[in-house]
């Protein structure tokens, strides 16, 4: 369980960062390993704040666009280097940060992890600069799996939270250290091509398979599953599986659509097909997660 400290310290910051505000926490879930936030702010005036965290380390994911932010580490290798903030954010303990932002609107899923696992790394300049901007496919997608959650709550949502969020704080000390020992294995997917199979799984269509994600990419089926597996630690095919199953989450929260075009717009052969793998993942049926989700479909098709 988070600390007493850690707690206070959590809503310190939100209360810095949105002061002279009508920001809000929206939401907010305190697990045995953490805290996940959904907040809102709203700055009227520009921005300039310098934050120091000591007893948490912060996860910060955009869900609105960010008000042009830029921020620097007050350490001595990042001091004087100012950068732009990307989709995800991560603050270290111990190390102040200046960020200033146009006034504007922001929200964001804010993840409160514990620091010791993070207080052990060197934080060189570049591995600071590389957190103002977290780009790494198993963050992402555990973050976006994490957004979905506090969105749509299910009677399961708080041991996900907790599941995903542990797992949240063993990716992120790992892309840090691996940063920190010389970058990815040798074999791995670069950066251009790992965007390439995050922006196509992205789109509103049926999920690609392998053989469309390979072409992309520029690599055979074979090169491209390898090096998928040396870059983010799951196969390919896990990935996709999962990305699925979220997006079919969300459309059974989010609406009444039957069930035969829930599973036409994922790529499913049928409602069947989609309904056996919905239960694989989930363990309950589309009817019953749809129902949890105080969404009543119609007769026909569901």
């Amino acid at each position: 369980m988070p600390s007493e400290h850690a707690n206070v310290e959590a809503t310190t910051l939100t209360t810095e960062l949105g002061q002279d505000t009508g920001g809000c926490i929206e939401r907010e879930v305190v697990t045995t390993v953490g805290m996940v936030r959904l907040v809102r702010f709203e700055w009227r005036t520009p921005v300039d704040k310098t934050i120091q965290l000591s007893g948490i380390a912060l996860i910060d994911m955009c869900l609105t666009p960010r008000p042009s932010p830029r921020a620097r580490f007050l350490a001595r290798e990042a001091a004087d280097t100012w950068s732009g903030l990307g989709k995800i954010v991560f603050l270290p303990p111990h190390i102040p940060i200046q960020m200033v932002a146009r006034a504007g609107v922001q929200r964001a899923l804010q993840c409160v992890l514990e620091p010791s696992r993070y207080e052990d790394l060197e934080w060189s300049g570049r591995l600071l600069r590389r957190g103002l901007d977290l780009d790494n496919l198993r963050v992402r997608d555990l973050c976006a799996r994490l957004v979905t959650e506090m969105q749509s709550p299910d009677p399961a949502s708080g041991e996900a939270i907790e599941a995903l969020l542990k797992l949240l704080a063993i990716d992120v000390a790992r892309y840090f250290l691996d940063l920190e020992q010389g970058g990815r294995q040798t074999g791995g997917l670069p950066r251009w091509r790992l965007a390439r199979i995050r922006e196509r799984v992205a789109q509103d269509r049926p999920a690609p398979d392998l053989e469309e994600l390979a072409g992309l990419c520029g690599l055979s089926k074979r090169q491209l599953m390898r090096a998928f597996q040396q870059s983010e630690g799951e196969s390919l095919g896990t990935y996709l599986g999962r990305i699925r199953v979220e997006r079919a989450r969300r459309a059974l929260a989010d609406g009444d659509r039957p069930l035969s075009v829930v599973a036409r717009d994922l790529g499913f052969s049928s409602a069947s097909c989609f309904s056996a793998a919905f239960r694989r993942a989930t363990g309950v049926s589309p009817r019953e997660y749809r129902a949890a989700a105080g969404h009543h479909p119609p007769t026909a098709g569901s």
